[in-house]
């Protein structure tokens, strides 16, 4: 995911691995997975969310890792 961020000239780092429980993956009956990649609370973030191109790039990292995780 972070080469989509970086070739999309993203500030952002992904952070593919967080240390610490969250409520959303944690009190859940099921398995759960929480990707966070933007937020519209700067310019840059706000006109890669809307750019369908930069989302597929995304879904398709995203995809390719979960499949990762479970080979």
């Amino acid at each position: 995911m972070q080469k989509v961020f970086d070739r999309w000239g993203s500030k952002r780092r992904a952070q593919l691995i967080h240390d610490r429980s969250l409520d959303e993956t944690t009190y859940t009956a099921m398995p759960a997975m929480l990707f966070e990649v933007g937020f519209f609370d700067n310019p840059h973030n706000a006109d890669l969310l809307i750019n369908p191109e930069f989302r597929a790039e995304l879904i398709d990292a995203m995809l390719k890792e979960i499949e990762q995780i479970y080979e």
